[in-house]
């Protein structure tokens, strides 16, 4: 009859949310009434079972009774017949009693059920706010931090791919400046061995035109000096 009345309640625990111990306490007292409830019912129908039956096996004596006073005189058959009509009455006013009783207690339980589960319901909804609540600042909270951390890596990444950029441009102009020196030692090196080849040419040009005057005339190396090769 009250199956649907109360529901069990169970929410997840978190952080800074409702005492759990204090509403399933609440919820299982709700549940241990209504089966008391519902127990006290079943015994009120049980009742009304053995009335109903005891009034079926009084009908069927005063019936066997009337059947007896069938002969007998007007005068036995009197109180018979009263005192038939006063076990009807009575088992008739019993019954109409009885199941007046048990509805009366049933409604009474049935709203002081209604009752605890309205306020177990707004009890849980109140409290299931605050867990919204509080798991919405952590949630965005969290992505605060997240953002904040993603900043700081992103600066951190910035500031690392700065500074590794800053000294591979200093090793590379140490390097270049290292290597300034011998390159220009190794310029120079081949100038000069430019103009060695230069004047060495020029002594063996000078060279062959002298083997040539002597060669032709040795006379002709009296006219003049040489032309200087340099």
């Amino acid at each position: 009859m009250f199956q649907h009345a109360v529901q069990q309640v169970h929410f997840a625990v978190v952080r800074n949310g409702y005492d759990r111990r204090q509403v399933d306490s609440d919820v299982a007292e709700q549940e241990r009434r209504a089966t008391e409830a519902r127990r006290r019912i079943e015994e009120a129908e049980a009742s009304l079972s053995e009335v109903t039956g005891r009034a079926r096996a009084l009908e069927a004596k005063i019936s066997a009774l009337r059947a007896r006073s069938n002969g007998s005189s007007a005068r036995s058959a009197t109180p018979v017949d009263e005192l038939a009509e006063r076990l009807m009455e009575t088992v008739s006013a019993a019954g109409r009693e009885l199941p007046a009783q048990v509805v009366s207690e049933a409604e009474t339980d049935k709203e002081k059920i209604e009752r605890m589960a309205s306020d177990v319901r707004q009890i849980a909804r109140f409290r299931a706010a605050r867990i919204v609540g509080t798991a919405r600042r952590d949630h965005q909270q969290a992505q605060e931090l997240v953002e904040e951390a993603r900043r700081q890596v992103d600066e951190f990444l910035d500031e690392g791919r700065s500074r590794a950029e800053a000294r591979a441009q200093a090793v590379w102009n140490e390097a270049r400046g290292r290597l300034r020196q011998p390159m220009l030692e190794v310029e120079e090196a081949r100038r000069q061995g430019r103009a060695m080849r230069h004047e060495l040419k020029q002594l063996q040009d000078l060279r062959d035109e002298c083997w040539e005057r002597v060669a032709g005339d040795p006379g002709r190396l009296d006219e003049g000096p040489l032309e200087d090769v340099r």
